[in-house]
């Protein structure tokens, strides 16, 4: 399972490397330089957008409170959507209209005059709340890597921090989208695949899912987790509220600025409704299947997990056999160093872009702009 590891850890730096030896330009380096169609930043989106939440706090959600889980799903996969569907063409139009790279520049130039000031306080909010959302996804990846390989936490925090810096440094969001769309096949493979695994693992060994889920408690299976009335009211509109978030992550955004051209948005859109339709139902799945695993003493100790969100790695762990658990396993980790990745590009050109170019007296040269990016990266 480790060589497993190892090798999608080689394959992520030695994509990077490949595809990212012709970013020559700093609007290469920040937003890809037209060189994206629709398929590979719908999926290099899904990727970033859904970091260590999907593939263990959601799945630990639904462990934990059965379908009621449900709302929360629909309104993450109604944000996405909305964004795709309704703002992704303007956002790609108004960049080549504007020549902006970064959303920070983009709203900025909205309005005359003030585009200093807007520039830098947005830059400042995206450097400032990236760095603590990075520190986060690679605080995650130390987690998994320790649940996984018994490896101390720092350890996997450290090899995580190296390889998403190796490869973004290479080649800034050129590397970044490739990488992406490799842990996005990644990420998609272990929510749909591993649903039908325990399924299949349920029926042989004879487990009985509803009576499994009726013992988890009489509201497991309640649309409203038992809650009537304003409470149920409550819950179906605060997990439905997830919609909201999605229209103001810069990670987000600057896919859809980057889109080659006006055709690729449509097939951008379906790309990224299939995956998230497929995704979201998977970790729900997975979550609520868990339930039986764990109460029939398969997974866990004693009928219990602790941890909700150690429910999909204690399950891949004990299902199935160790080459396949890497692949699976190494889906887990694709989620977090996708969004570290992107957040580190974003940030750095938020910094070099909207920050120090702004304070520069005279216009500095495309290569000197290429190499602060490089080193914003980097640090």
């Amino acid at each position: 399972m480790i060589a497993v590891f190892v090798l999608y850890m080689v394959a992520t730096v030695s994509l990077a490397f490949w595809y990212s030896r012709g970013a020559r330009s700093h609007r290469e380096f920040v937003l890809g330089g037209g060189r994206f169609g629709g398929t590979a930043l719908a999926l290099s989106e899904r990727a970033t957008g859904e970091s260590a939440w999907l593939l263990l706090g959601l799945t630990g959600h639904a462990y934990a409170d059965g379908l009621s889980t449900i709302w929360v799903a629909l309104g993450c996969v109604t944000g996405i959507l909305f964004i795709w569907i309704v703002m992704a063409r303007r956002l790609r139009d108004e960049t080549e209209r504007t020549g902006a790279l970064t959303v920070s520049s983009l709203l900025a130039r909205r309005f005359p005059g003030a585009e200093r000031p807007i520039s830098l306080l947005s830059a400042a909010i995206v450097v400032f709340f990236f760095l603590l959302y990075i520190a986060a996804q690679f605080s995650g990846s130390g987690k998994v890597l320790h649940e996984t390989f018994g490896l101390d936490p720092l350890w996997g925090i450290l090899i995580a921090s190296i390889v998403v810096t190796v490869y973004c440094g290479i080649g800034g969001f050129i590397a970044v989208v490739v990488t992406d769309v490799f842990q996005a096949i990644l990420m998609i493979f272990t929510l749909v695949a591993f649903p039908v695994i325990a399924l299949v693992a349920a029926g042989g060994r004879g487990l009985d899912l509803a009576a499994a889920f009726l013992a988890a408690g009489p509201d497991y299976l309640s649309l409203t987790g038992g809650k009537t009335g304003a409470t149920a009211v409550i819950l179906v509109l605060s997990g439905l509220s997830w919609a909201l978030g999605y229209t103001g992550q810069p990670q987000l955004l600057t896919r859809m600025m980057a889109i080659r051209n006006a055709d690729d948005v449509k097939r951008a859109v379906r790309v990224a409704a299939v995956w998230t339709l497929l995704a979201y139902s998977g970790a729900v799945l997975i979550g609520m299947l868990g339930v039986a695993f764990v109460r029939a003493g398969l997974v866990g100790s004693g009928g219990s997990l602790g941890d909700p969100e150690r429910v999909l790695p204690a399950m891949v762990l004990t299902l199935v056999p160790p080459i396949l658990a890497g692949v699976l396993l190494s889906g887990v980790i694709s989620a977090m160093m996708s969004t570290a990745s992107s957040e580190v590009t974003v940030s750095s050109a938020s910094f070099s872009e909207d920050v120090v170019a702004s304070f520069r007296k005279k216009a500095a040269t495309p290569r000197g702009m290429l190499l602060l990016n490089q080193g914003a990266t980097v640090a």
